[in-house]
């Protein structure tokens, strides 16, 4: 992916540094870990994801699973990317991102398809154009998280245990 197109504004660190931070990692991962609420009760679940350069993350979903039941509630979501490969003491990086999750509106539809499509492959086998979805091509739907906030770390860029806490400023 190429440089973000939102700003930090962090007083210590670059938008480029922090970018090239947050795409390196997003580039390596291919899922997250998505925690919603309903009330008093959490649920989390693992979904596959693709991203924009205004750091928009897409899902594709069943709309009757528990988390999308949990965002008719509650759009408020927490997530955490991390890089699995490595193992206990090494470097660290990670992501916890906090924002809404919606389902992709019909405007955005064709540039969601697009994003999701281009990292899994796979789906233009079921879904080649955003209408397939109300063909009944297949049950799940494209649903975008709107990261607000983000707690950044990268050990090997920024120092062990050096958490960044980021504003994405849209």
């Amino acid at each position: 992916m190429s440089k973000l197109l939102i700003h930090f504004d962090h007083p210590q660190y670059l938008d480029t540094v922090l970018g090239e931070s947050i795409t390196g990692l997003l580039d390596d991962c291919t899922e997250f870990a998505l925690a919603t609420t309903n009330g008093d009760k959490a649920h989390i679940s693992i979904a596959h994801f693709a991203y924009n350069r205004v750091l928009d993350l897409y899902i594709l979903t069943p709309p009757y699973s528990q988390h999308i039941k949990n965002l008719d509630i509650n759009p408020s979501v927490a997530l955490a990317i991390w890089d699995a490969k490595k193992r206990f003491g090494e470097e660290k990086r990670e992501i916890i991102a906090f924002g809404a999750c919606e389902r992709v509106q019909k405007l955005d539809m064709a540039n969601a398809l697009r994003q999701y499509s281009q990292r899994f492959r796979g789906l233009l086998e079921i879904v080649k154009h955003p209408m397939d979805f109300a063909k009944g091509a297949t049950d799940s739907r494209l649903f975008v998280v709107k990261v607000s906030e983000i707690r950044l770390l990268d050990e090997q860029r920024f120092g062990k245990e050096k958490y960044i806490y980021l504003k994405i400023k849209r």
